[in-house]
């Protein structure tokens, strides 16, 4: 019993202290915690963005004669960080990825309907396809019986990139992929 009342005893002691003396306790604390946090740390601010900042779609069309393609650029939920600190600014820049969707037709008869990932390009183990985005896809030209598309996929934010020339043969129906040097671009 003594136990009880000396307990109740010490809560009552505590509760009855002036409310100015908790607002100072407290900012003590806060400011114990305050400079905890930035000793600790090596930045002072955490900004976190995506870019692009909304899932998006994006369609292009080009019509040669009797020739129609499209291709849809859409945003998916996967991403590649650039994590940098800037005057003690902690940024973490996700850069979505993209999947392209290509639709082709001759006479208005589809002739291919398909989605291209960027381990579609590229050795699914290959270690650049984790911090390497799809970045786009394009038509180039209608040459030979084949349609020539161009994609790239980079690093954000660095030079780092592979880039491709993609070409679909109408009679075979197939793709085969170059990769792109330094050379055909000069």
């Amino acid at each position: 019993m003594k136990g009880l009342f000396l307990v109740l005893l010490t809560v009552t002691f505590f509760s009855c202290q002036s409310h100015s003396d908790n607002n100072f306790a407290q900012k003590e604390i806060d400011t114990l915690i305050s400079d905890t946090v930035k000793y600790d740390s090596s930045y002072d601010k955490l900004i976190e963005q995506f870019f692009p900042s909304q899932i998006t779609s994006e369609q292009s069309d080009t019509t040669i004669g009797n020739i129609n393609v499209s291709i849809i650029k859409k945003t998916i939920n996967t991403y590649v960080t650039y994590d940098y600190t800037e005057e003690r600014i902690r940024h973490l820049d996700k850069y979505r990825d993209f999947e392209i969707r290509l639709v082709i037709k001759q006479n208005l008869v589809k002739l291919i309907d398909t989605s291209f990932r960027k381990e579609s390009f590229l050795n699914p183990t290959d270690s650049f396809l984790k911090i390497a985005i799809l970045y786009n896809y394009w038509f180039r030209e209608i040459k030979n019986n084949e349609i020539e598309l161009f994609g790239t996929i980079d690093k954000p934010e660095t030079d780092w990139a592979y880039s491709f020339r993609h070409y679909f043969n109408l009679t075979t129906k197939k793709f085969r992929i170059v990769e792109e040097t330094e050379e055909e671009n000069e």
